[in-house]
This record gives C-alpha cells, structure tokens and sequence, in this order.
C-alpha cells in the first residue's frame, strides 16, 4: 500500500509556514482517540518520522529505525535523542 509520505518528494517550507501561521493549537492522536488504527494514520506518522531520521542522520530506513527506538527508549522521544546527538531544535 503507497502512504502520502512516500508521494511526498518536496515541501515548500516557506508555503507550509505562511498556510499554518495562524494555527496556535495542535492536537496529535498519538492513541487512536481521533482516528481508529486501522486508518493508517500512525503508520504513516511512522513512516514521516523514519524518513526525517534517515534524512537528518544520513541513515538507510532500516538504522534509521533502530535509533528512533533506541533514542525512545532511552530518552523518552526520539526528538529528545535528536536534539541531543543531531542539534536538531
């Protein structure tokens, strides 16, 4: 099955801040409260957050998950990890 992530080749990131400049609240369902499992959207928040790894670290998709569930495990998130050992803010 082909995600959005994986037709997604570039994002203007100038056109994504001026269409999301006035939102000062976001809501993640990160438990399928909002949206039921089988709706792919944790596969594809998944598959968004690998490929930024991948691409930040300079990892193939494979290692790129791994350290994702390293830095989780040992961090908490793999943002944390990310800002930690990448300088990512």
């Amino acid at each position: 099955m082909k995600t959005q992530s994986d037709t997604i080749t570039h994002i203007d990131q100038d056109a994504l801040k001026r269409a999301f400049a006035d939102v000062t609240v976001w809501i993640f369902d990160l438990d399928n409260t909002l949206y039921p499992a089988h709706s792919g959207v944790t596969e594809a928040l998944e598959a968004r957050m690998n490929a930024y790894v991948a691409r930040v670290c300079g990892l193939s998709s494979a290692d790129a998950t791994q350290l994702r569930q390293h830095y989780f495990v040992t961090y908490g998130t793999t943002l944390r990890g990310l800002q930690l050992h990448h300088q990512v803010d």
